[in-house]
């Protein structure tokens, strides 16, 4: 596992810090959700979160994690869709800084954008118009697009589709390749349960859940669903925030105490897990290890707003990632 190539939903987040929950709760929105809107839903709560601080960065879940392994060293590229405007720019300079291979689809929708708001106690809720990533189809996916690369990355939010995600894991698995999946969000696992359990045990190899995700999907409790997911796939990864990480494979589990950091944002955290633990995979190192590296990245990630971390904390990380 060498070379990596991940296909997700290509968006920009708008990160906004929040004094309170007020404006969650006037729109009715849960805490700590993924909520998926419409262009006139984002145009209004654009408008009633202009008056906080915001920051942009390039986003969406395997963008996160693709472009972390890039930073850690490994050669990777990108397959997405999104528009032709100034949000499509910051993404595709974030993914030329972090030296990932661009392959993006252009449209001529706008590109998609998710507004994150983080709550005084750092928890973040994802409010995300798709726009040009939700036109990813069928016919933008060629067998030819994954040539020289052993392994896929695939975020669950592509659930949408169906089809689409059938026919990556297929070509994929025509081409020997290792299919990881990222369940990316209970609501997207209750949505969509019934396809889920019949694609994992047939094409995914890795799979990557947090505790909500995991209960969603076998109704257990984080090591007895990792046990169980261990059953369908190679090896399964259930993230539980602050009480760290267990892995299992074939049944047996092993458990990984987090690592503390002050605690700034969550945005990204297991994003950038799941690219330590795989970094750790592509170096052949023992699945406790690859969990300690999913650790530190993610420590280093929720100090800052954002889910980007500069040239400074990534050396930092490989220097301690090194000494493991």
């Amino acid at each position: 596992m060498k070379n990596i190539i991940a296909v997700g939903n290509t968006l920009v987040d708008i990160l906004s810090v929040t004094p309170n929950d007020e404006i969650l709760h006037s729109l009715k929105i849960p805490k700590g959700s993924m909520q998926l809107i419409d262009f006139e839903q984002m145009s209004s709560l654009n408008a009633m979160s202009g008056m906080y601080k915001n920051s942009y960065c390039a986003g969406g879940s395997a963008s996160n994690t693709i472009c972390s392994l890039s930073k850690l060293g490994i050669n990777t590229a990108l397959v997405g869709k999104m528009g032709n405007d100034a949000l499509s720019k910051i993404f595709t300079q974030a993914l030329d800084a972090a030296q990932v291979k661009n392959m993006l689809i252009y449209s001529t929708l706008p590109t998609g954008h998710c507004r994150v708001l983080i709550s005084p106690d750092s928890e973040r809720t994802m409010c995300t118009y798709l726009g040009a990533a939700a036109t990813l189809s069928t016919t933008d996916i060629d067998i030819n697009l994954f040539n020289g690369y052993d392994t896929l990355y695939i975020e669950g939010y592509l659930l949408q589709s169906y089809e689409l995600i059938l026919k990556i894991l297929q070509q994929a698995k025509q081409l020997n390749m290792t299919i990881i999946l990222d369940l990316a969000s209970y609501n997207v696992v209750v949505e969509n349960l019934d396809f889920l359990q019949s694609i994992l045990p047939k094409y995914v190899n890795i799979v990557f859940a947090n505790e909500s995700e995991a209960m969603a999907y076998t109704n257990k409790s984080a090591i007895e669903a990792a046990i169980d997911l261990s059953h369908s796939v190679d090896i399964a990864i259930v993230k539980r925030g602050s009480k760290g990480s267990c892995v299992a494979t074939k049944g047996d589990v092993i458990l990984v105490d987090a690592i503390n950091s002050n605690v700034v944002d969550t945005t990204g955290a297991g994003d950038i897990y799941a690219a330590g633990f795989i970094y750790g995979i592509t170096k052949g190192l023992p699945l406790k290890t690859c969990a300690e590296i999913g650790s530190l990245c993610a420590a280093e990630v929720i100090s800052v707003i954002g889910s980007k971390l500069t040239d400074a904390q990534w050396s930092k990380l490989m220097s301690i990632i090194s000494n493991l």
